[in-house]
């Protein structure tokens, strides 16, 4: 009967490991969220303040930089293959 080899314990490690990571990263945003509930007013740029729970506040300003932080990863993407590309071109 072969042995597992250390790649094979590892992947058996990972896939043990990963609903518990799930379940903990989910009572940690749990408990977050129930700390963060309390209403805040917010002054937009213009008009009227406007009032929401913090936790929305949060979540919102989250996925808005992690939006913003995706598209500059795509375009720093893109131009590395495009100056890639033209060395290669351009190369002897």
């Amino acid at each position: 009967m072969p042995s597992e080899t250390a790649h094979q314990v590892s992947t058996k490690r990972k896939l043990i490991t990963k609903p518990y990571r799930a379940m903990v990263g989910a009572m940690l945003v749990l408990i977050f969220s129930s700390q963060n509930m309390q209403t805040v007013a917010i002054t937009l740029i213009i008009g009227t303040p406007v009032k929401a729970p913090l936790i929305l506040i949060i979540v919102g300003a989250l996925s808005c930089g992690l939006g913003v932080g995706t598209l500059i990863a795509r375009r720093d993407r893109k131009r590395l293959i495009i100056l890639t590309n033209q060395k290669r071109e351009n190369a002897p």
